[in-house]
């Protein structure tokens, strides 16, 4: 993956204040670093998501992070350089989706910024899940690659916001040397509404 520059927190900490309803304040929070090779907070980005409060930041060092599920509270997942969240880490082919989303209560929000997440092995539902939230889940500089799987697929939430998010995967035709065609592989189900900027 190609390096990129840091970039600063602050806007996304406005968009998380901005998604859930509240103008920025300087509430409480606490940044949480994530890194698979050296020191930081934690070396797993689950472990992460567990010990965040609602409303804390994550932010990922460049490396790769197991299947991960945030799973009812808003959190702000961010990686300044390069990260990627890969099923399997552990247990490759468990079927379990590389990244959740799942019971966001109202008044609270989800954000991911700037990594990667890759499905590379067929049976989970889809890369990227988002379902039951009554919050919004904002995507943002994302890559969503998926093989044998749905990219995005979203069911009960109340918005779903993808900006400058590229979602693919092969369950399309193949070009004529055999290579999978990038589809846009979101799938909004029943109960969501979903934007795209």
């Amino acid at each position: 993956m190609p390096a990129t520059a840091p970039r600063p927190l602050v806007p996304i900490l406005a968009v998380l204040a901005l998604a859930a309803g509240a103008a920025p304040t300087s509430a409480q929070f606490t940044v949480w670093t994530v890194d698979d090779d050296s020191a930081a907070d934690f070396a797993e980005l689950q472990d992460a998501v567990d010990a965040a409060a609602p409303f804390d930041v994550i932010v990922l060092q460049p490396g790769a992070y197991g299947e991960t599920v945030v799973d009812g509270k808003g959190l702000t997942i961010v990686a300044p350089g390069s990260a990627l969240v890969v099923p399997g880490a552990t247990a490759p082919g468990s079927g379990a989706a590389p990244l959740t989303v799942r019971n966001l209560p109202a008044g609270q929000s989800v954000v991911l910024d700037g990594f990667t997440v890759f499905n590379g092995f067929p049976g989970p539902e889809a890369a990227l899940l988002v379902e039951d939230c009554a919050g919004p889940v904002w995507v943002q500089d994302v890559f969503i690659d998926a093989y044998g799987t749905q990219a995005v697929r979203a069911r009960n939430a109340s918005s779903l916001v993808l900006v400058d998010t590229l979602a693919q995967t092969n369950l399309g035709a193949a070009a004529p040397d055999g290579t999978p065609q990038p589809l846009p592989g979101v799938e909004l189900l029943a109960g969501t509404a979903g934007y795209g900027y």
